[in-house]
């Protein structure tokens, strides 16, 4: 949907917004909802460049802390998921790898922001460190120690 850049403000984007959670919650597979709730922040992140080229800052900074929501949201579902066996390493490493590509790009635009603006993005930032810790907390404890005990 973002390729015909559907972004905040744009007449259609509630029903897009709404499309997207329609369909989080009708999936039932905590591993593919997981991996639709990545693609969302992706969608987010992009939509938040977007935004910021045309002069929206304020906009791309909700956008972002929309984004890195949908990643909480899929760090919680990989975490919470009630049988270790719906969890593997690669649903961990794409929810990784998302949050790091979130964290370089907060930091190649963070210059180029209001002090406002700055601060709000610290915020987020935070946020998604504090998960990308969880997560890689999560991994010694679940996934070493499991293969330490093989």
């Amino acid at each position: 949907m973002m390729k015909g850049q559907m972004v905040p403000g744009h007449p259609f984007y509630l029903v897009f917004v709404m499309r997207e959670r329609l369909r989080l919650l009708l999936t039932q597979d905590p591993s593919l909802r997981m991996r639709l709730q990545i693609e969302y922040a992706r969608e987010r992140l992009e939509a938040a460049a977007i935004l910021l080229q045309g002069g929206e800052a304020s906009l791309a900074i909700t956008t972002l802390s929309k984004a890195e929501a949908y990643l909480g949201s899929a760090s919680n579902e990989f975490t919470h998921t009630s049988t270790v066996g719906n969890r593997s390493e690669t649903d961990l490493q794409s929810l990784v790898d998302a949050m790091e590509l979130h964290l370089k790009y907060m930091a190649s635009i963070k210059e180029s922001l209001l002090d406002e603006d700055k601060s709000r993005l610290d915020g987020i930032q935070e946020y998604t460190k504090s998960m990308r810790g969880i997560l890689e907390e999560f991994f010694h404890t679940t996934f070493v120690k499991q293969s330490s005990n093989s």
